[in-house]
């Protein structure tokens, strides 16, 4: 399967994990952070989301030794994600895919969508941090520096 918008696999591996674990990972780790429910992802929007934020680190960010660069990428592949999932609402074409949660097309999130990251509000930031901090300290090439400090 691919994220709605088909720019990810689900099953691409980066670093030796498909981008469904990442995504399933970081979820666990945001979960545990914000007190969100335990729930496997698949199919949902935010599912969509973890794929895409990731994904685009991977795939598109040009220094992954630099965590607010990984943050940038990571609400860069949001934000494509989020204007895909509200302009197209692929749960109405697909049964895969299930309609949010949450109605999408509301003033915080089509603002956050049109902003760069350093634009937006610093609790926003925080969360793509915290999923930049995990995937930069998965990096086989940062543990190789940090051992010959």
């Amino acid at each position: 399967m691919k994220t709605a918008n088909k720019i990810f696999n689900y099953n691409e591996v980066y670093l030796n994990k498909s981008l469904d674990q990442w995504a399933q990972e970081t979820h666990e780790i945001m979960s545990k952070k914000y007190n969100w429910g335990k729930t496997l992802l698949k199919g949902m929007f935010g599912y969509d989301n973890m794929i895409s934020s990731i994904g685009y680190v991977f795939k598109f960010c040009p220094d992954k030794l630099n965590i607010n660069c990984i943050a940038e990428f990571i609400h860069e592949g949001w934000s494509i994600n989020y204007i895909y999932w509200r302009d197209n609402k692929p749960w109405l074409k697909n049964k895969f895919y299930k309609k949010p949660y949450n109605s999408l097309g509301d003033d915080r999130r089509n603002n956050l969508s049109k902003k760069k990251f350093s634009n937006i509000p610093n609790e926003e930031k925080q969360k793509n941090i915290i999923m930049a901090e995990y995937i930069f300290g998965q990096i086989p090439k940062y543990k190789k520096i940090i051992s010959v400090i």
